[in-house]
């Protein structure tokens, strides 16, 4: 990614490639760590990667979840997953 200072890293964990044959479905999963614009450009290139062999899921499932993030790379600040990473326990 572009390794630039920001205020609003997003990470989101969700499908990379994702495979349906009619009767078995296969995919991979990962947890994809960047700023907002460069998420947006990863989410458009996951997209045209699992287009086609997705197919049918594609437009059910993995479809859906990358508009939900594409969405949330526009709010402002870090991803709640980071937050909680960084935080020191309150105990």
């Amino acid at each position: 990614m572009c390794r630039q200072p920001t205020d609003s890293l997003k990470a989101y964990k969700m499908p990379v490639f994702l495979l349906f044959i009619l009767v078995a479905a296969s995919f991979r999963h990962g947890t994809v760590v960047a700023c907002p614009p460069c998420m947006r450009k990863k989410l458009g290139k996951l997209s045209l990667i699992n287009i086609l062999p997705a197919n049918i899921l594609f437009l059910v499932l993995v479809g859906p979840w990358y508009l939900v993030c594409t969405m949330m790379s526009f709010t402002e600040g870090h991803s709640s997953s980071l937050v909680e990473k960084i935080r020191p326990n309150s105990f």
